[in-house]
């Protein structure tokens, strides 16, 4: 059996494509008109301007004769995205919608191989780690504030998958998120659909984004470069936790058993069992 690669065939096809595009937009090349109106996407919302746009393209290249645009090798109109477990998880969904594409083992094997500060940490210290230590941090820290045990089980449980939306969207820097709108759309819904998924708290309380800023102070001092850079979070009180950096398949373990650790005592405070003293 013949074996073609595809990859050099959908290279030459986006090199083709892209110099046909140059013949439509360039005025005064062969059989290239000027274009008709310049589009400012700022007098729109995103998806408006992003669809101007590509219907512009779209007129241009049907009214040029003579230029055949090569189809693309990857067309998906309904965007997804395969899942550890083979599911499609499909972006343009409602947070209800969203709650049956969900599954624990996805949500743990991929934020266990999903490095902290986009991978830029001095040893492999995934987000599965960073959420568990933060759970484990409101269980035995946290026991003023939330004296009832099964409140202090559902806050941890809370913790544990704040960061959940980060199995589908990746772990986006901080400042990169303020400049993408719509990425911040996403994980929202994401994080709604989680909230529905395992009965945890939605909106976040500041407390929990108290924290989450707060723990910058130690992972940065364990976990980064010595660079001296003002992180803005320098002069804030750290947790005071200790990272680990536990290798992916022992991270994603550990996850699942802190989830259905706290779960069962959520559900045993929730029957009137007394305080185990966890």
């Amino acid at each position: 059996m013949a074996i073609h690669d595809t990859r050099a065939t959908d290279a030459e096809a986006d090199e083709r494509n892209l110099r046909n595009e140059q013949r439509l937009v360039q005025p005064g090349s062969a059989g290239g008109p000027a274009p008709k109106a310049v589009i400012d996407p700022e007098d729109e919302n995103d998806d408006v301007a992003l669809q101007r746009i590509v219907d512009h393209s779209r007129e241009q290249k049907e009214e040029e004769p003579g230029v055949r645009l090569e189809p693309r090798l990857y067309q998906v109109e309904d965007g997804w995205m395969e899942l550890y477990d083979g599911k499609q998880f499909y972006f343009r969904r409602t947070a209800e919608q969203m709650v049956e594409m969900l599954e624990l083992d996805n949500i743990a094997h991929a934020l266990a191989n999903c490095c902290r500060y986009g991978g830029h940490t001095r040893q492999f210290y995934s987000v599965a780690e960073h959420s568990r230590i933060m759970a484990d941090y409101v269980m035995f820290h946290m026991r003023e504030q939330f004296p009832d045990q099964r409140d202090r089980a559902l806050a941890a449980l809370t913790v544990l998958h704040h960061d959940d939306a980060e199995h589908i969207i990746g772990d986006m820097p901080r400042p990169l998120k303020e400049e993408f709108p719509l990425f911040k759309e996403y994980e929202r819904t994401i994080d709604q659909a989680v909230a529905l998924k395992f009965g945890t708290i939605y909106p976040f309380p500041p407390w929990l984004k108290d924290m989450d800023t707060r723990i910058l102070v130690d992972e940065r001092e364990q976990c980064m470069s010595r660079s001296g850079h003002d992180w803005g979070c320098d002069k804030l009180d750290p947790l005071g936790i200790e990272v680990e950096f536990h290798a992916p398949w022992v991270a994603k373990q550990l996850f699942l058993r802190r989830h259905a650790h706290l779960s069962l005592i959520a559900s045993l405070a929730h029957h009137g069992i007394p305080d185990a003293g966890c």
